[in-house]
């Protein structure tokens, strides 16, 4: 009788976590899908963006890993947003990575297509990535969120997150995240 019991609060508890991951949420990924990408980016170990990465230095896009994913992927894509502006500043769209691929190397090139990948618009306006510039004396959280879908998608010329992540509705197999902060010391 007890292990039913907990077998019953146990299945509630996924339940809920469920309902709660494909609500659309602030800081939580627009799709659906599973958290089980792991997402590595090795110059962002202490989760602080070093300034190479930023407005204050090259402005370079960092190298990202990122483990197996679903076997049915046929694609990825990744968005990186600053979650500390009212309505999600958007700092990189990058799509139709291969599903072979499972790295970006660092500074990537600012122009729409890549030898793997394409490159959106961000909210800069600008092709590619575009590092934090975050205004103000409070640090901002920068999130790097990676989708496994199960088709390449088929977009107009230079799209937006907002784009992006309409055509991947019902596409997503898996999503991983890394969180970043980023304050910018004033002279």
């Amino acid at each position: 009788m007890r292990i039913a019991h907990h077998a019953r609060i146990f299945c509630i508890a996924v339940a809920a976590c469920s309902i709660s991951f494909t609500s659309c949420h602030k800081n939580g990924p627009l799709v659906e899908g599973q958290s089980i990408l792991e997402l590595k980016i090795p110059a962002f170990a202490s989760q602080t963006i070093p300034p190479m990465y930023t407005c204050d230095g090259s402005d370079v896009s960092p190298a990202i890993s990122w483990g197996p994913s679903p076997m049915i992927t046929s694609s990825f894509a990744l968005t990186v947003v600053d979650t500390d502006t009212p309505f999600g500043f958007v700092h990189w769209v990058i799509y139709n990575i291969g599903m072979g691929t499972h790295e970006l190397r660092q500074g990537l090139p600012k122009q729409a297509s890549l030898s793997d990948g394409t490159q959106g618009v961000n909210d800069f306006d600008k092709v590619g990535y575009s590092g934090p510039c975050p205004p103000g004396n409070s640090p901002h959280h920068y999130v790097f969120t990676l989708y496994a879908l199960d088709t390449k998608l088929n977009l107009p010329s230079d799209p937006t997150r907002k784009q992006l992540e309409s055509a991947m509705k019902g596409h997503a197999l898996a999503y991983g995240q890394f969180t970043a902060h980023y304050l910018r010391h004033q002279n």
